[in-house]
């Protein structure tokens, strides 16, 4: 099994702090920091279906805000792994 690069802590510490106070990676903290609200004006059933976050299409509303919320959690990983690549890249 392979693990995926996060870019190692957001924040670095020195050594001598606990490994649990490390905090956030920068896989997270790129995530975080990605505004993906203007990618949801396009998005159709056909691209969240291939993101692998198919819209609940006849489900009530009660499945959209769960959608919403499953779909910037893909983008924003999405483009943090993209910066993380460029990053190593260069």
């Amino acid at each position: 099994m392979t693990t995926k690069d996060d870019g190692g802590p957001a924040f670095p510490a020195p050594t001598e702090v606990d490994a649990w106070l490390v905090g956030m990676s920068l896989r997270d903290y790129f995530a975080a920091a990605m505004d993906v609200e203007y990618q949801f004006k396009d998005m159709t059933g056909d691209c969240a279906e291939a993101l692998g976050v198919p819209m609940p299409l006849g489900q009530g509303s009660a499945a959209w805000p769960r959608w919403r919320a499953a779909m910037r959690a893909k983008l924003r990983y999405m483009a943090a792994d993209a910066m993380l690549k460029a990053r190593s890249a260069s």
